[in-house]
């Protein structure tokens, strides 16, 4: 499983040795060409996707909303009338559109939260626990130790969505009470955790229904991890609860 182990040529041994040494550590180099390929392509998807994200949330923010708010203002004058049934009715069509509006607005805080780009990854995680507390009623704690060291932007992104992904597992799957966020900085390594006291599951095989979609977005995880430079841990068991861990050392988060 050490991809990056070679054989030693010697020289001096049989010819037929040398050309099986020679053809095993070409086969590695081929494998370790095609994984830094495939981790390039995995990083420009993951790009792709962010920047449209950006997208949907600066047009959701600046076109959506503020023409749903403008709608409100219309109807909100239509409350002065002094027909009683078209005060109901204003009634009745402001409360849908502030409803319409507050979603469109939690939708593009979900898409780009303006706290990553403006304040940092401790601040937009402090807002993630708190919207993620208040929608799903889990009591939730987030925990930040440490000095932050110098991380680029896409490091500080890709910890966000590995604890965002987290946390909507949680909501959707785990039928949890309690949730708790960590973030630990010290000079080798940025250490993301997310654990629950829900119902856990089987590591390998993930059960129940919404069991495909758990796998996808741990694998989702995984990937995004990796683009970094880390490693992602997962530990559950049934009725026990799950962990996750990303690992990412400091010297990948400063120069990706």
């Amino acid at each position: 499983g050490k991809l990056n182990a070679r054989v030693p040529i010697d020289l001096t041994a049989d010819p037929e040795m040398i050309r099986l040494a020679r053809t095993f550590n070409a086969s590695l180099d081929a494998i370790e060409r095609d994984r830094q390929t495939l981790r390039e392509l995995s990083n420009q998807v993951v790009r792709a996707q962010e920047e449209e994200r950006r997208r949907i949330s600066r047009e959701l923010h600046d076109d959506t909303a503020q023409l749903l708010f403008a709608q409100i203002l219309q109807v909100s004058v239509l409350k002065e009338s002094d027909d009683p049934d078209v005060r109901a009715m204003a009634e009745t069509l402001e409360s849908s559109a502030v409803e319409a509006l507050e979603g469109v607005r939690r939708l593009a805080l979900e898409l780009r939260p303006p706290e990553l780009d403006d304040l940092g990854l401790d601040a937009a995680l402090g807002e993630l626990v708190k919207r993620f507390e208040a929608q799903s009623g889990v009591r939730s704690e987030l925990q930040i130790k440490g000095q932050s060291p110098e991380i680029t932007g896409d490091t500080e992104l890709i910890l966000y969505r590995i604890v965002q992904e987290s946390l909507t597992n949680i909501s959707k799957h785990a039928q949890a009470r309690h949730a708790w966020v960590s973030l630990t900085k010290d000079p080798l390594s940025l250490v993301v955790g997310v654990r629950d006291d829900g119902n856990g599951f089987e590591v390998e095989r993930p059960q129940g229904e919404g069991g495909g979609e758990v796998k996808l977005g741990l694998f989702g995880m995984q990937e995004r991890a990796a683009l970094i430079g880390g490693t992602l841990r997962i530990r559950s068991t049934p009725g026990a609860g799950t962990e996750i861990t990303a690992i990412v050392p400091v010297r990948s988060a400063a120069s990706v």
